[in-house]
């Protein structure tokens, strides 16, 4: 099994957030808003610069309307 580097699992991340935010047709300052956090903070996640909590992803999906799982299917 390859194991995949935590700079290659944020972007990763990141991405998969930023997919599920497009195809809800929403802004990033909207799910900020929506989790308690500031728009660049929102933006650094997405870019795969920043390491958040399994409380802000909690945060996150609920913002976004999807389960916690969603954010991690990539």
């Amino acid at each position: 099994m390859q194991t995949q580097s935590n700079e290659d699992f944020l972007k990763a991340f990141g991405l998969n957030l930023r997919n599920i935010r497009k195809t809800k047709s929403l802004k990033q300052y909207h799910v900020a808003d929506g989790c308690g956090i500031h728009k660049n903070n929102y933006t650094n996640i997405e870019r795969g610069k920043r390491n958040i909590t399994i409380a802000k992803a909690k945060a996150i999906a609920t913002a976004l309307d999807v389960p916690v799982v969603q954010l991690f299917e990539f």
